[in-house]
């Protein structure tokens, strides 16, 4: 295995290092007998040859940073067993068009897609809970993503500056939309914000600018500084109210309609759509 840097680790090989000149690579399922489990950090990083990669199901963790700016690798078989994307593992592969996420996978840590110019087509499964920070910023191919209700949570800048994000469907787990998690996504139009999610962060969809409504359930009590900062904006939906009572928010409402009263927001059209109650005058749920 002289292509292969490596070292015993307890219950296998953790391989450290690609030292050959092939450009489609298969890492063996054994070294010196013993099974290959993990691939270490930064690995193949800022190897510009790699095209392809098939990894064995016998490893069950690949260490942050292991393929940084692999930028001509197209091709990558993730193992069976893998539980999660490590931070930056997959950070800055330009090439990379579509990827399999095996369903086992708990978390994408921050930046484990970061830069991923052409990837267009991932699913997430439903084993994974978190999505970090800068997990998918500048995938500039992405058009559309599901998150499975099981992810509670998603870090801030996830999924900002995919400029040809026209789809997104979030969990309805979520409990935050994070700062800047959809700024700069040019060609959202439209986003329901589940009735989990509490908080908005600061300019969580700001250039969003194909973006013309947007529904804030009744659920929200805090809306951060510039988080509805899109260009053509032109009605904020509160579902279960009457007002802004109990809604703590940073920018400035004011005004007979309550517009949102920012020049940079083109004063959008507040609606209030309060529970609708009953023949005997209660609240239906």
């Amino acid at each position: 295995m002289s292509d292969f840097e490596y070292k015993k680790i307890e219950n296998g090989i953790s391989v450290t290092k690609y030292t050959g000149k092939e450009t489609i690579i298969k890492i063996p399922n054994e070294i010196d007998g013993l099974p290959v489990i993990s691939i270490g950090k930064k690995a193949f990083a800022e190897n510009h040859d790699i095209t392809g990669i098939t990894i064995p199901d016998s490893v069950t963790d690949i260490g942050e940073s292991a393929f940084f700016e692999c930028d001509s690798l197209i091709n990558i078989h993730l193992p069976e067993k893998l539980s999660r994307i490590s931070e930056s593992m997959l950070f800055a592969c330009r090439s990379l068009e579509h990827i399999t996420i095996p369903n086992g996978v708990t978390a994408i840590e921050n930046f484990g897609f970061y830069c991923c110019d052409k990837l267009a087509d991932i699913t997430i499964p439903d084993s994974v809970t978190t999505i970090g920070k800068f997990a998918f910023t500048y995938c500039f191919a992405l058009e559309s993503i599901t998150i499975p209700d099981s992810v509670t949570f998603i870090g801030e800048n996830a999924f900002a500056c995919c400029r040809v994000l026209k789809n997104i469907t979030l969990s309805q787990k979520l409990t935050s939309v994070e700062s800047n998690t959809f700024t700069g996504c040019n060609e959202l139009t439209k986003i329901t914000i589940p009735e989990s999610v509490t908080s908005i962060g600061s300019s969580a969809f700001t250039g969003c600018n194909e973006l013309t409504k947007i529904t804030i359930p009744e659920s929200v009590t805090s809306i951060k500084k510039r988080a509805l900062d899109c260009l053509y904006l032109k009605k904020i939906i509160f579902t279960g109210r009457n007002n802004l009572d109990g809604i703590e928010l940073e920018d400035e409402w004011k005004g007979s309609n309550n517009p949102y009263h920012r020049k940079d927001i083109y004063n959008a059209k507040i609606i209030f759509k309060p529970k609708k109650k009953d023949f005997f005058g209660l609240l239906k749920s």
